[in-house]
């Protein structure tokens, strides 16, 4: 791989006597993905323990079109801190040294202390899902368990502050008794690490669990397995990887080809139907439907120009059968500030900060008031169709984008671009070179919005570090802190040593059990069909009849 593309990153390290211990690499593409997507990232390290005892770890994060993308990989040979500090020190060390704004992981604390050396300014979150499903084995010999899971998941989910918060979980815990609980107490002094209500205000690209991580796991099983050799695993990582950069292109291309009928007239809609992806304009969409359930109430000026406005809305809860948000009974309201000066405007339910999409109550709040231009700083460059991405043009193994038109351009520039740079800078003409670039830059965004109607391009520019080859091929043995190079014919396979409560296998979700389920009866019934055809055919059991099967939605046959 590194042969194919010199940016591709990879480390290992050795123990004192030679063994392989900890590997991690990161190819091209995902680096100049983590360069427009790193902004939210979520480490995972349930997936497949193999033979050898190195659970498979993974970054990702999400592109923009709300799909996930792998940001880095690594075989990790024990779950502590020392070693989790060398993964998260050595994938920083590969992106330049830029740590995320959000950094998503489950309960480990040896992740929690090994993040707080490595990336200290980087918000820490705990996976909202693993904390929920602890509740049943953790809750569940209280007499009133449904009343008490009901009242906590209201307290989680309805409050829209830190002070809601506090006060519906006490209520709860005053309510049922439950003052005694010390796994309740200790997950309430850690409450800002896992409640929305802390985290509203800030940018988290619609991640509130590890699921994305779970995602990309569930797309490596159709390839990996837990005694799947290392030398094995490249060719079937490419493989999954070249599945991944085919869906992201497909819904690149139909993104280009498709625009999705607006369902409102709403000005904010007509907008963002013609900057963003349709995955993310459908999320608009969505937010345009529910202003059925939204009415204002009132409005009162708190300062010059500044008006406060007041609406009621139901609250919306995921159906677990549709998994599609449905309407409840009950009714909150929400305030919204508005500066008439600028048009920026704050709601209380924090969508716009926290997802990236603009809420049902500012969307009514403009239309109401006739505002047909929004600011620029709530149409998200991340969320964008008309952006070049720098990550779909990069070569790796398992993606070739040579062959598209976009590319072949490029690269012919590119031919004539160099030659230019050298003379310029050898005959000390730099300045004039750059001036007219930047004219030329400034008639080909001319030249482009005239054709699309007024929208511009924005052209994402890679630091020039992001080509270093020094991190390239790096082999540290020992402590995280050697710098001493080992000959890769050197290294030797780690030694088979089950630990006490290592896992064989990654967590399965309640939807992948009841998925799986369903196939092993589907796929019974199928065999035994099967074997009653064989044993009709062979004249055995005469007055056994074929069992026949058929689709309920169909008209069976006659």
């Amino acid at each position: 791989m590194t042969e194919d593309n010199q940016n591709f990153f990879h480390m290992h390290r050795l123990d004192e006597f030679g063994y392989l211990k900890d590997v991690l690499w990161v190819d091209a593409r995902s680096r100049a993905a983590y360069e427009e997507f790193g902004d939210v990232v979520c480490f995972d390290a349930t997936y497949l323990t193999n033979d050898y005892d190195l659970p498979f770890a993974n970054f990702v994060g999400v592109n923009h079109h709300g799909q996930t993308i792998l940001l880095g990989c690594a075989l990790v040979s024990h779950e502590t801190t020392e070693t989790y500090e060398w993964v998260f020190r050595t994938w920083l060390m590969c992106m330049n040294g830029k740590a995320p704004s959000g950094f998503l992981t489950d309960q480990d604390a040896a992740m929690r202390r090994a993040l707080a050396n490595c990336m200290p300014d980087t918000w820490h979150r705990w996976c909202l899902w693993h904390i929920l499903t602890k509740f049943s084995s953790k809750l569940g010999m209280y007499t009133k368990y449904q009343d008490i899971k009901v009242a906590l998941h209201n307290a989680i989910y309805d409050s829209m502050n830190d002070d809601e918060f506090e006060k519906s979980w006490g209520d709860a815990i005053a309510k049922f008794d439950l003052g005694s609980d010390t796994w309740l107490a200790g997950l309430y002094r850690e409450r800002e690490m896992w409640v929305p209500a802390y985290m509203k205000h800030l940018f988290w690209a619609g991640m509130k669990t590890t699921q994305r991580s779970e995602s990309i796991n569930s797309f490596f099983d159709g390839y990996v397995q837990k005694n799947t050799r290392l030398c094995d695993f490249v060719e079937k990582y490419c493989c999954a990887m070249e599945a991944r950069a085919n869906s992201e292109r497909e819904a690149d291309a139909n993104t280009s080809r498709y625009v999705r009928h607006k369902v409102s007239k709403f000005n904010v809609e007509a907008v963002f139907q013609r900057v963003y992806t349709d995955a993310k304009f459908k999320e608009v969409q969505n937010e345009c439907l529910k202003i059925l359930y939204v009415q204002w109430r009132k409005n009162e000026e708190i300062e010059e120009n500044v008006f406060e406005h007041t609406f009621t809305d139901r609250l919306w809860v995921v159906c677990k059968t549709s998994r599609e948000e449905v309407p409840l009974d009950k009714k909150r309201e929400y305030k919204v500030k508005v500066d008439m000066n600028s048009n920026e405007a704050c709601c209380e339910c924090k969508l716009l900060e926290c997802h990236g999409i603009m809420c049902r109550h500012l969307i009514l709040l403009y239309d109401t008031l006739n505002v047909k231009e929004i600011p620029q700083r709530y149409i998200l460059r991340r969320w964008r169709k008309d952006v070049i991405r720098k990550h779909t043009m990069v070569k790796v193994a398992y993606h070739d984008p040579t062959k598209t038109e976009e590319v072949k351009s490029y690269d012919k520039m590119n031919v004539l671009f160099d030659p230019i740079s050298l003379k310029a800078a050898y005959y000390g003409e730099t300045e004039h070179v750059v001036e007219t670039l930047q004219l030329l830059d400034e008639r080909i965004e001319q030249r482009y919005a005239k054709r699309m109607g007024g929208d511009t391009v924005e052209m994402h520019q890679t630091p020039s570090s992001v080509g270093n080859n020094q991190l390239v091929g790096t082999f540290t043995p020992g402590s995280a802190q050697s710098n001493a190079t080992q000959p890769s014919f050197n290294v030797k396979d780690p030694p088979r040593r089950p630990k006490k409560g290592s896992r064989s296998t990654r967590f399965i979700s309640s939807v992948e059990k009841a998925l799986k389920q369903k196939r092993s009866v589907k796929t019974k019934k199928t065999t035994t069909n099967q074997t009653a055809r064989k044993q009709s055919k062979k004249g055995k059991g005469a007055n056994v009849v074929p069992e026949v099967q058929f689709d309920l939605n169909e008209t069976p046959p006659q």
